[in-house]
């Protein structure tokens, strides 16, 4: 029978953990607080700027504490029991890699709107190409470290192109759609994206079944996070739960089968139909 200790790292640990996100978090709640104190306060000339920075600092709140806090993220994504934590770390080791190359061509145009006119952007045209790269797995062993009841875990993916012709195709690829681009003053932005399938780059690890604290809860957090009480329950979590265990996946790259076909949607033919953006 699996036994762990109920002790986690504790509140000071927790909270260097995730010093960053909590310190972001607290100056945002205090920006929405002195906003509010403000507009209690402002004359007829500010009667609707302290109003509306403070809407768009809570909102900056909502996303900062939910995008860029790992607690956050671990939190709605939680495993329990050691076997399903095992499994969920384990799993990506008999995947391989994933790619997606992406170019947008678009240029700016000026279009009058009423009395004003506005520089907008039009997307010309967009392609992409996907495929598997691949791999020999070369991940080290995973130690499950139940010295809590839960803890932060982590992943990340390196991939090693060494042995690899994927970074010679993928510039053959960008040199084929830059030559598809025959005019000088449309733009192109290219991404080229490496993922692992069923890799959970966070995760809250309980590694007893039944045993997850009311207040890591997903019901809870977005509750609190979004009365701007959040930054309390990720202490909680952080301060209650084991040491972060961060988890690499080393994937050992081999040559690229035959590249497919990019997906082209829109028009390349100077029409300079697509989608708008301003």
């Amino acid at each position: 029978k699996l036994t762990v200790t109920t002790k986690g790292q504790g509140c000071q640990a927790g909270c260097q953990s995730q010093i960053g996100s909590q310190g972001c978090s607290w100056v945002l709640i205090s920006g929405v607080l002195a906003c509010i104190v403000l507009t209690m306060q402002a004359d007829k000339g500010f009667a609707y700027f302290w109003p509306m920075l403070g809407v768009g600092l809570y909102f900056s709140f909502l996303y900062q504490g939910y995008k860029y806090s790992t607690v956050a993220v671990a939190t709605g994504n939680a495993v329990e029991g050691m076997d399903a934590v095992i499994s969920a770390v384990t799993t990506p080791f008999q995947h391989n890699p994933e790619y997606r190359w992406h170019v947008q061509t678009y240029y700016y145009k000026r279009v009058k709107r009423g009395d004003k006119t506005r520089r907008v952007k039009r997307v010309r045209w967009t392609a992409t190409s996907t495929g598997t790269i691949p791999s020999t797995d070369c991940s080290q062993k995973f130690h499950p470290n139940a010295n809590a009841a839960m803890t932060v875990l982590t992943t990340s993916l390196n991939t090693d192109f060494s042995g690899s012709d994927f970074m010679e195709k993928y510039g053959n690829w960008e040199n084929e759609q830059r030559a598809r681009n025959t005019r000088p003053s449309d733009k192109q932005a290219f991404t080229n994206v490496v993922t692992l399938p069923m890799q959970r780059e966070a995760m809250l690890a309980v590694w007893l079944p039944d045993q997850r604290p009311w207040y890591s809860q997903p019901c809870v957090f977005w509750v609190a996070h979004f009365l701007m009480l959040s930054p309390f329950i990720r202490m909680a979590v952080g301060a209650n739960s084991g040491d972060p265990i961060h988890f690499e996946y080393v994937k050992q790259c081999h040559n690229l089968d035959a590249v497919p076909e990019a997906i082209t949607e829109g028009q390349d033919d100077g029409t300079g139909s697509g989608s708008e953006e301003d």
